[in-house]
């Protein structure tokens, strides 16, 4: 995996493909850097960490009482959950086909 937990990539912003609820509670958490896996097409994928101040959401809102966010944040809690857990899918932000998103730090917490 490239860039290391003590510098995730700098500068760029990426969307959210797939992991809005683990980099929520990552967020929920106090945990800044996580693994992903950047996807670009014709590219090889590309595994390293990203900070969470750099991930676009095209989900505006999480909701608490949704039993896939509990078991990730469970998960999150302990270094052994947070290794069972899949690195997210991100793309550059900007690409062809993504929704409208927001910032991840943006993302609100309902019921």
């Amino acid at each position: 995996m490239e860039d290391g937990p003590s510098g995730a990539t700098g500068g760029a912003s990426y969307y959210l493909a797939d992991g809005v609820r683990r980099a929520f509670a990552a967020r929920e958490g106090n945990i800044s850097i996580l693994p992903a896996r950047l996807k670009a097409a014709g590219m090889p994928d590309r595994l390293m960490y990203v900070s969470l101040d750099q991930l676009y959401s095209p989900k505006k809102t999480a909701s608490a009482s949704d039993p896939r966010l509990i078991r990730v944040r469970q998960a999150m809690q302990t270094p052994a959950g947070r290794a069972k857990i899949p690195p997210l899918e991100i793309e550059i932000l900007g690409a062809w086909g993504q929704s409208e998103s927001i910032p991840l730090r943006d993302v609100g917490l309902t019921p």
